[in-house]
């Protein structure tokens, strides 16, 4: 095996164990239903994250607090790797 193949297989490995700490603090179709919202709902929507929290907890019947919505929503959207994990599909008005 050549260094190059050794680094990305080391480097899935780690994203598979970020990805399984990400679904530590919220299950992951929970996680595909936020960005989804991120990416869907107006831009312009004051205190959006917390309309995403509320559209989460009602849609799931969880009790996630802001703070692990906005971690969700920070690691992913800073990441290209994670961001293309959850591209755009889910029809968001179903939920709002």
């Amino acid at each position: 095996m050549t260094a190059d193949k050794t680094t990305e297989k080391t480097k899935l490995n780690e994203e598979q164990e970020i990805l399984l700490d990400l679904t530590n603090n919220m299950k992951l179709n929970h996680i595909h239903t936020t960005m989804q919202l991120l990416y869907s709902l107006p831009s312009q929507i004051l205190n959006k994250t917390a309309h995403i929290q509320n559209i989460i907890n009602q849609q799931y019947k969880t009790e996630y607090e802001k703070t692990t919505i906005d971690f969700i929503i920070d690691f992913i959207s800073h990441d290209p790797i994670f961001q293309s994990y959850f591209p755009l599909q889910l029809e968001i008005p179903v939920l709002i």
